[in-house]
């Protein structure tokens, strides 16, 4: 139990390989907050490490798998206000690389999982997280963004809308697949080059007029064709309920095109997940 970390949020709190790094903010005022992140030995709870303090807030922390880094995206003030994406060392808490991703209002931004301050927090909880792959971290906070884990440069940048303005997690989560990540915007699925970045297609014509809640929650890509899971219940942040959002179904893309193969739209109250199952040549909706 550590009562000293009073100011850190639920969604700050990540586990990495038996050990939860928490990100503290010592928030007193937009312009005054002090932010920093502490590793904490997961069995005694002692602090491994601590970065230096910096102005400015957090927005989200995640670790990289295999527990040596720790990608942290804040809003910082005194390097030239915008929002960074800092690598650090989990062992030492060295600063490894920072890059300017965005300006001060460049993410669309949600409401923390707390609100126990004076002043609402805001942060990246309403995205999906980063995915990581062969020493490359791609964003999806404002379409795609593949930023290189041994120097912090941008390697590629596409841009599109992906978060909902009151929904949180609105919209997939990235899948790679082979040298393809397929992701999601609103009522748009994108097939993009791994290496390059380049958009192979995109699906905003196949779905225009069909699909008018503009709700992609899962991507689940196959060897031959693309699966979406369309609509799905999602938590309003302003009103702090959550909302069904329709219509709920599934969706076929050729996975060479993206030309639509079929689609089915009968769901009913809710849909929760899209498996694939092989041995019977097919895919399961869960829902009520």
């Amino acid at each position: 139990k550590r009562d000293d970390i009073k100011k850190t949020l639920p969604y700050n709190v990540r586990e990495v390989d038996g050990s939860p790094f928490i990100l503290v903010n010592d928030w007193s005022g937009a312009m005054a907050a002090r932010v920093s992140a502490q590793g904490l030995d997961f069995a005694t709870g002692a602090t491994v490490f601590r970065t230096e303090p910096e102005q400015g807030q957090s927005l989200g922390l995640y670790p990289v798998p295999g527990g040596q880094q720790l990608l942290n995206i804040s809003q910082l003030y005194q390097e030239g206000s915008g929002t960074y994406a800092t690598l650090f060392e989990t062992a030492t808490g060295k600063k490894l690389w920072r890059t300017k991703i965005a300006g001060m209002m460049g993410f669309t931004l949600h409401p923390a999982e707390t609100g126990a301050f004076i002043v609402t927090r805001q942060d990246l909880s309403g995205h999906q997280d980063p995915v990581f792959d062969a020493g490359t971290a791609y964003l999806p906070f404002q379409g795609l963004m593949a930023l290189d884990l041994a120097t912090g440069a941008v390697k590629w940048n596409v841009e599109y809308s992906t978060a909902d303005k009151a929904l949180k997690k609105a919209y997939s989560a990235p899948v790679i697949d082979g040298d393809t990540i397929f992701a999601s915007g609103k009522g748009t699925v994108y097939a993009i080059d791994k290496a390059s970045g380049a958009v192979r297609w995109k699906s905003d014509k196949v779905l225009s007029g069909i699909f008018s809640s503009g709700v992609i929650s899962q991507v689940l890509p196959t060897p031959d064709a693309v699966y979406i899971r369309l609509g799905g219940n999602f938590f309003n942040a302003p009103e702090k309920t959550y909302e069904l959002k329709k219509p709920l179904g599934v969706m076929a893309l050729d996975r060479a095109t993206g030309a639509k193969r079929w689609e089915y739209k009968n769901a009913r109250e809710g849909i929760t997940n899209l498996a694939l199952l092989p041995d019977r040549a097919g895919v399961d909706l869960g829902g009520d």
